[in-house]
């Protein structure tokens, strides 16, 4: 692979990357301010910046934007595992709550 062709993945892979946390952060505000169920994937890509079609194919559906916003904001994590499959999720969920 040529430098340049490299390069350009790169940079192609940096600006999904940016385009996910604006949706990311977008969703936050969103679904902070008005509630999840007041917040529309429309309101989310125009919030983001972003097309519509981008929110979707980037997360496919609201609840997913959730999920991921919760695994970046609470686990700390900016990879795009599904929350189910990363240990960490699994042993708290795994946990009992005091006073249960």
């Amino acid at each position: 692979m040529s430098a340049f062709v490299k390069d350009q993945a790169t940079r192609r892979e940096r600006k999904a990357l940016a385009t996910r946390r604006r949706i990311l952060d977008a969703a936050e505000t969103l679904f902070v301010r008005d509630g999840y169920a007041a917040t529309t994937i429309a309101a989310i890509a125009i919030e983001a910046d972003a097309a519509v079609q981008t929110v979707y194919a980037v997360f496919g559906t609201k609840r997913a934007v959730l999920t991921e916003l919760l695994a970046v904001r609470v686990v700390g994590d900016d990879a795009a595992t599904p929350l189910k499959d990363r240990d960490d999720w699994r042993v708290m969920q795994a946990e009992s709550e005091p006073g249960r």
